[in-house]
């Protein structure tokens, strides 16, 4: 089902149906401009075929987040998130409009806050190497700081405090 999905998709962006075409995708109009339409549609199939990965890695990365925190089998895990999944697909489509200006707030503080940790440990992991772990800790504290102004825009964004 993914392969077809990602085949129709790409279809979709080469041929210029559903939706705008490639030249909605970030990126693609201007490099259409600048480089012509054989490059532009490059770009938008790395952008869908790139976008599709990140989508199944997440599936993968939720079912076992399923497995290992409520203890269900893989099997079961994949198949209660790959339902919500479609669930939330077949929900879009009633107003894709509507659903991406109210997922995309929780979307992009969920992923500046899950940066956090990783931002704070990279010190550590530098010093378990035997490194100098100084700059790290800089470089770790300005990540940090980005990732909640970060969070922060994305609040205001979103209307809240």
């Amino acid at each position: 089902a993914y392969a077809l999905a990602a085949v129709a998709a790409v279809a979709a962006a080469v041929l210029g149906r559903g939706g705008s075409g490639v030249g909605a995708l970030p990126g693609v109009g201007l490099a259409q401009a600048r480089l012509g339409r054989a490059p532009a549609v490059g770009i938008g199939v790395l952008a869908i075929v790139s976008t599709g990965g990140l989508v199944v890695a997440e599936y993968l990365a939720l079912a076992r987040l399923g497995h290992a925190v409520l203890g269900l089998s893989v099997r079961r895990a994949a198949a209660y998130v790959g339902a919500a999944f479609i669930l939330a697909d077949a929900a879009s489509l009633l107003s894709p409009q509507r659903f991406y200006a109210a997922t995309l707030p929780p979307s992009l503080i969920a992923l500046y806050l899950a940066q956090l940790p990783v931002f704070a440990a990279y010190p550590l992991w530098v010093r378990r190497r035997g490194r100098p772990a100084g700059w790290a800790a800089v470089l770790a504290a300005a990540a940090c700081a980005w990732a909640l102004w970060g969070a922060h825009g994305a609040l205001l964004a979103a209307g809240l405090p």
